[in-house]
């Protein structure tokens, strides 16, 4: 039995797409990069655990022109004689200037536990 010639031509050129597509380099992305990070103070608004720390993304406090998320929890530190209110701890990183990071380095330095100088009083 004779095979047309357009059919021929057809399996013809499929065979060599397949031949071509199976040998051709595949093209793979790059793994992506991880954003920064930053390691911070977050406030709690608990008396007897003034604050968590966390580690984020820096895009979720600053993207370089305005603030985010933790970087607008702002309020002065925690002392013992607040009920609420107090602002976060955040370090400064590149462009971003930091949230009560200076006056609160001892929060920071001890993971967010209170410095030695800080008395909390638990309610019962």
């Amino acid at each position: 039995m004779k095979r047309p010639a357009a059919r021929t031509t057809g399996m013809l050129a499929v065979s060599i797409l397949i031949a071509v597509f199976s040998v051709a380099p595949v093209a793979v992305a790059d793994p992506p990069v991880p954003e920064p990070q930053v390691t911070l103070c977050h406030s709690t608004n608990a008396v007897a655990n003034p604050y968590n720390e966390l580690t984020v993304d820096q895009s979720s406090i600053w993207d370089g022109r305005t603030t985010n998320g933790h970087g607008r929890d702002v309020g002065s530190i925690y002392t013992p004689c607040m009920t609420s209110g107090w602002g976060d701890i955040i370090p400064a990183f590149g462009s971003y200037g930091g949230l009560n990071a200076s006056a609160a380095a001892a929060w920071l330095d001890r993971g967010c536990n209170p410095p030695p100088s800080l008395k909390l009083v638990k309610k019962v």
